[in-house]
């Protein structure tokens, strides 16, 4: 009877209490595993989700692969499959999957696995987390997948696309460690505090080798991409860079974190990027193909187009921004290499017709709603066919080269120059509001400077040459409504300047005022 009252004050004081306290302890072991079992899932989906949807967002602009028949979805879409492919990118026991809903079916484009089979999207028994993805919904569940088996899932929709993303691993291998602790549990009792204590070792290393292992994938999977990926805190400071960094802006990673956004721009460029990246802060917003000029390391300007999206704590605290960069220096030269042929002359730099048509055509529309007057010359050299037909077309050529710079040195930075054809040139004065008389006092004396500027000797391969200007001068919006009107009116006056004996200027019309300007090397 001692022995059994002992036995019982024991298991009283000492058995119960261990055991209460142990299953306190194996509760709370479950529930911290559950939980980081699930942060760690969510944590691989946001990274994924980021950088899929700042990929996909900017293939769908400047995706030029002719391997995918230019089309930016499947260029991406391959990307992932390549990268799902690899054992050493993707975690063995998890299955990644990419969905879209197409009709009435959910199709799975990008797989880490066998790829599934389409599921009716009527058919709420199966992929159950892919649905709820689609439907704009994010989290972690326990429910069926797409070949009806229970598994646990985090699931979330991609930015910028139709897709969404689900990691999911078997139900049974979630559960096997709470089913091998429970089998071992009544044997063990003795031993808990040993075994938690080994337990909790374990699993801080577990967890240490499971970050480094993550953090090799996911570089394996940044690094397999010719953009820079980075992330930003909510100061816009870099605490993270992908090695493309050296190859845009030649600063190793480590150089880059602790920098600013701004630290590798000029004053101004900084200066506009610092209000915009405050803006966009404030508002939480998306960072959406933004241009910006940084400096190279040697100190040549870099184009970038920066994609990013902000991320933020459990309680919604703004933590900063994880992005993507590219390169489009080169297409930005190659964009200003077509507008200067669509837009300028290509031996002289002036304004080629195209663009002087326009730039006329605006301004008797400006002249005519604010009640301004402007002009328009209309050169044409004098002798210039002697040397094309006498040393040739190459040095003509560059008669004319030197013609366009002596003009454009005359007019003010307001006007412009350009050369409509052969050795025919037009300067247009931006319209004022001032009297005719100044207009004219003005015309005269611009006319006068490109004659004698004109006039001055031509030294070219190694011979000198000499070319006059007959200069005819129309009135905006006086002699004309439109740019072919004026252009031809101002031609009229040109070709009375050749007739009265070259190297002079005339206005349209005699009524306008039917006086010759200066005349030289008569």
């Amino acid at each position: 009877m001692i022995f059994k009252n002992r036995y019982k004050l024991l298991l009283v004081k000492v058995i119960v209490p261990i055991v209460l306290f142990s299953a306190v302890l194996a509760l709370f072991f479950f529930q911290y595993t559950i939980r980081e079992k699930k942060k760690d899932l969510r944590h691989q989906s946001e990274i994924l989700v980021s950088v899929i949807g700042s990929v996909s967002l900017f293939d769908s602009k400047y995706s030029k692969e002719s391997d995918f028949n230019n089309s930016s979805d499947v260029a991406t879409i391959a990307q992932l499959q390549n990268a799902f492919s690899k054992p050493h990118v993707v975690r063995i026991e998890n299955e990644y999957l990419i969905g879209v809903r197409s009709g009435l079916d959910i199709t799975f484009l990008a797989h880490s696995g066998e790829k599934p089979q389409p599921v009716r999207w009527d058919d709420d028994s199966k992929a159950i987390p892919m649905r709820m993805a689609l439907e704009g919904k994010t989290g972690v569940i326990v429910d069926n997948d797409y070949a009806g088996n229970r598994v646990l899932a985090v699931f979330q929709p991609i930015p910028n696309t139709q897709w969404a993303l689900v990691i999911k691993q078997p139900i049974e291998l979630f559960l096997q460690p709470f089913y091998m602790f429970g089998s071992f549990y009544l044997t063990f009792l003795l031993l808990l505090f040993f075994v938690l204590s080994l337990l909790f070792k374990r699993n801080e290393s577990r967890h240490a080798k499971e970050a480094a292992a993550r953090e090799c994938r996911f570089q394996e999977l940044v690094e397999s991409t010719d953009a820079w990926i980075w992330e930003v805190d909510a100061g816009g400071v870099y605490t993270y860079s992908s090695s493309q960094v050296y190859k845009m802006l030649g600063y190793r990673p480590d150089e880059v974190i602790g920098t600013t956004l701004i630290d590798h721009m000029e004053e101004d460029e900084a200066e506009k990027m610092r209000t915009i990246f405050a803006k966009i802060v404030k508002e939480r917003a998306k960072i959406v193909e933004l241009e910006n000029y940084n400096l190279h390391k040697d100190g040549h300007r870099v184009c970038l187009l920066t994609n990013g999206s902000p991320f933020f704590d459990d309680e919604g605290n703004l933590l900063g921004y994880r992005g993507i960069d590219k390169d489009i220096t080169k297409m930005k030269e190659d964009q200003k290499a077509i507008e200067e042929m669509a837009y300028n002359d290509l031996l002289t730099h002036l304004s080629n017709r195209r663009m002087s048509l326009q730039r006329v055509d605006e301004e008797i529309d400006y002249a005519q709603r604010h009640n301004t007057i402007g002009a328009l010359l209309f050169i044409d050299l004098d002798e210039f066919k002697n040397i094309n037909d006498t040393h040739g077309h190459d040095c003509g050529d560059d008669v004319l080269i030197i013609v366009a710079q002596r003009i454009s040195t005359e007019i003010r930075k307001s006007d412009l120059a350009g050369r409509i054809g052969g050795d025919e040139f037009i300067v247009l004065l931006r319209s004022l509001p001032i009297s005719i008389e100044v207009l004219h006092a003005q015309i005269e004396s611009l006319c006068s400077r490109i004659i004698i500027a004109i006039n001055q000797p031509i030294v070219v391969h190694n011979t000198t040459h000499h070319v006059g200007a007959s200069i005819g001068v129309a009135l905006i919006p006086k002699d004309g409504s439109s740019s072919d009107e004026v252009i031809k009116h101002a031609d009229s006056a040109m070709y009375r300047a050749k007739k009265e004996g070259k190297n002079r200027y005339f206005y349209y019309q005699s009524e306008s005022k039917d006086a010759a300007g200066l005349t030289l090397l008569h």
